[in-house]
């Protein structure tokens, strides 16, 4: 059956706004004033009563990396933690009410070591291991150009004192080895973990990220998602959603 949306500001066109629409089999079929809409529509249409609300066409992006959107939502959401504390319970959290399996990469985004309260410095393996040692982690910071890992994580990804680091990037040291910290171009050294996702992993976090946009009147994108040695499994998993 069709439905009648009445009694709504429904913008047609610059400076152009009609009252009522009817939608059948996701197509809208008509528009008009309020009584010309139900007097034609009103006895054989689902009415639904807007309450003078506004309504839209839907948005486009025209630039947005719609997987790494479904990934940041994923990560640990670690904007505005206000200590390295903080950041510690919310990781650990992040894993007990997801129960990520043992061996399963812990990812997180946004911390800022400029608002810690107890210690303004960058966070550590150190402080990650006290999070898991069983579980790989990469925290990136806010500005993405620093990542603090896990002792694990180091492992996983080959970084070791004699590791080569790549041009225009830094891996951080101190008297006791790495800190796990990598700067700038180092950080690819280890986020190509981030990058070894299964086409299923993929799927999910696309669709994570499309049920986002439409919260937000999001309904078209172009996106660019594809990375070397990712391509074939990302394009899989766009084609299998999509």
């Amino acid at each position: 059956m069709a439905t009648l949306i009445f009694n709504a500001k429904i913008y047609v066109e610059r400076d152009r706004f009609e009252e009522a629409m009817l939608i059948d089999e996701g197509v809208i079929q008509a528009i008009g004033t309020n009584d010309s809409m139900l007097d034609k529509y009103g006895q054989t249409a689902t009415l639904y009563d807007a309450q003078h609300r506004t309504i839209i066409p839907g948005f486009n992006d025209s630039h947005l990396h719609l997987m790494n959107k479904g990934v940041a939502l994923a990560a640990v959401d670690l904007a505005g933690a206000n200590s390295i504390e903080e950041v510690i319970r919310r990781a650990r959290r992040y894993i007990e009410e997801n129960q990520i399996p043992a061996g399963t990469l812990v990812h997180g985004m946004g911390w800022n070591q400029d608002y810690f309260k107890d210690e303004k410095r960058l966070l550590t393996r150190h402080d990650l291991d006290r999070i898991s040692t069983v579980h790989p982690i990469i925290f990136e910071r806010t500005c993405i150009h620093i990542i603090a890992c896990n002792t694990l994580a180091l492992e996983r990804a080959g970084v070791t004192l004699e590791t080569p680091v790549n041009a225009g990037g830094a891996i951080d040291r101190d008297e006791r080895g790495l800190t796990g910290i990598l700067r700038e171009n180092a950080c690819v050294q280890v986020s190509y973990l981030l990058q070894n996702r299964s086409v299923e992993e993929k799927k999910s976090l696309i669709r994570r990220a499309i049920a986002h946009a439409l919260q937000y009147g999001i309904t078209s994108v172009q996106t660019c998602d594809l990375y070397p040695g990712t391509w074939p499994s990302t394009h899989q998993a766009f084609e299998e959603v999509l």
